[in-house]
């Protein structure tokens, strides 16, 4: 019984660390979208809204960046833990090691994915909103 418990923690820890990164994930999505459609509504309105106090520049140097940053710092470290915790738990039995790694990796491939979709979202908006001129 103490076995087979043993045996059952390791992907209930891998589920519950997939789980807790997806509502962090979603929380930080929902955060940096309302700030990119306040900036880019800005643009739209006024341009660099030089007059404001608040410019689309502002808002994306201190809202956008460092969430995506830190979102971005925040799923490789969950990513790596989750690749890692097959290998930190020690388990006797070979077979059920390599499967565990072979689950460990499957759950960390849709951060593997959300992290590639962040930072493509990230260079997006430093393309559109500087490279075009928008905010500069």
């Amino acid at each position: 019984m103490k076995d087979a418990l043993e045996k059952l923690s390791v992907p209930i820890v891998l589920m519950g660390s997939l789980w807790a990164a997806v509502g962090v994930v979603l929380e930080a999505f929902k955060v940096i979208n309302e700030r990119r459609d306040l900036a880019f509504k800005m643009v739209d309105e006024c341009g660099k809204c030089l007059e404001k106090m608040l410019t689309p520049q502002i808002i994306y140097w201190t809202n956008m960046v460092p969430l995506t940053v830190g979102l971005v710092l925040f799923l490789i470290a969950v990513t790596a833990l989750m690749i890692k915790i097959p290998r930190f738990v020690q388990l006797q039995d070979e077979a059920f090691e390599r499967r565990m790694v072979i689950t460990s990796r499957l759950f960390a491939a849709p951060l593997i994915l959300t992290i590639v979709g962040f930072v493509l979202g990230g260079v997006f908006d430093f393309f559109y909103l500087f490279m075009q001129a928008r905010i500069r």
